[in-house]
């Protein structure tokens, strides 16, 4: 799937056909904010008229569109063994983590869902091995706020009407008691 042929989506219908400016059909999303994914670029704010259409002011030959479809990540907090023992009652610190992703767009992090960081996937210096066109397959380095505490949580959320595939959380702990 490349990045314009997505559907990340709730109530949906896509398109794709010959270029129109007339998105039409939306008679059971009146009234309702939308995202549009048109030609591969994200449309937000969108309000569904109440004849169940939306006029975009250019012509695209390909969208997907509908309520917006939030996916959160929050992992469980690791456990590593030691020579002293496990990690389950230590003062943790992730300053650092590796995010894995496969063929994405339109992830955020944070720790706290109210301020979170877009992962800019244009990002020089990435390795991008996904052979489609406008995602990002690699690991991306995020910076964690929040020093050392026993549940020092990221979170990973997609909000945009795009692949959001995350392969694996890759922690730069040091442990201090």
């Amino acid at each position: 799937m490349n990045r314009e042929d997505s559907y990340f989506v709730e109530s949906g219908l896509d398109y794709d056909g010959v270029a129109t400016t007339a998105i039409t059909g939306l008679t059971h999303l009146i009234g309702e904010e939308v995202v549009i994914l048109a030609d591969g670029e994200i449309i937000e704010d969108e309000v569904v008229s109440d004849t169940g259409t939306i006029t975009l002011t250019t012509a695209v030959s390909k969208y997907s569109i509908g309520l917006v479809y939030r996916s959160e990540l929050q992992p469980m907090r690791p456990v590593f063994s030691t020579t002293m023992g496990t990690t389950a009652a230590s003062i943790v610190g992730c300053h650092t983590m590796g995010v894995s992703l496969h063929n994405s767009d339109g992830v955020k992090y944070g720790t706290d869902t109210g301020d979170l960081y877009e992962i800019n996937i244009d990002e020089i210096g990435l390795e991008n091995t996904s052979g489609k066109e406008g995602l990002f397959t690699g690991v991306v380095d995020v910076s964690v706020e929040g020093g050392y505490d026993l549940d020092n949580n990221i979170r990973i959320v997609s909000d945009a009407p795009l692949p959001c595939i995350v392969r694996a959380l890759i922690p730069d702990v040091v442990l201090t008691g």
